[in-house]
């Protein structure tokens, strides 16, 4: 198996910050990063990972939260094609179809690093039932907590729409509805738009 050296070089991650406009994070920090998406080239899959990692901007004030999504459970039905987490012009995390071979959407993704507080999410999807296109850019400048620290930013999508939740690491309340995705059910988690919740009938 080729290994993950021969993949990617020191200098290939600093050509890389710089194409993007980003600096990369500090690689000694604890992170989670793993990718679920269908491709036949594990090399590119490994690739992708790292890539991720070396796109997340370090300038400016960080915190350490997550970012994650899971379109297997919960009765969706749907792909990521494209996504964009920014803060102000600058590009946090980034998802194309040419950072994979053979791509055919993004069903799962889940990091965790340090990173300033976004200001906006871009996600273009498809409807796997009716292969129909969706596309939303959300301002989250008034939607995210203040303070972000610890917490995932978590998305769910039904049909055209597009939901975005909050989960802090404090534990759910017992007999009190549970929002969001199912595997955050154990933590305390608020939906920051749109604001109508999603159907109860998927």
């Amino acid at each position: 198996m080729t290994s993950i050296a021969t993949l990617l070089k020191p200098s290939d991650l600093g050509s890389l910050a710089q194409q993007t406009s980003a600096t990369g994070i500090d690689m000694h920090c604890s992170r989670q990063i793993s990718i679920l998406v269908r491709t036949t080239n594990f090399s590119k899959f490994l690739l992708g990972a790292l890539l991720m990692s070396a796109g997340l901007a370090q300038a400016g004030h960080e915190i350490s939260y997550g970012f994650e999504f899971d379109l297997t459970k919960d009765g969706q039905h749907a792909a990521i094609l494209s996504y964009k987490y920014s803060a102000e012009s600058r590009v946090l995390i980034s998802r194309e179809p040419s950072d994979f071979a053979d791509f055919k959407g993004l069903y799962g993704e889940s990091m965790r690093a340090p990173m300033p507080r976004g200001t906006s999410l871009q996600v273009k999807w498809k409807d796997t039932r009716t292969n129909e296109i969706f596309e939303d850019t959300v301002s989250l400048r008034n939607r995210l907590p203040k303070d972000m620290s610890e917490k995932i930013i978590s998305l769910m999508i039904f049909g055209r729409q597009l939901y975005i939740f909050i989960t802090s690491d404090e534990p759910h309340a017992p007999g009190t509805p549970i929002i969001g995705p199912s595997i955050n059910k154990r933590q305390t988690t608020i939906q920051i738009y749109p604001d109508t919740p999603p159907p109860t009938k998927r």
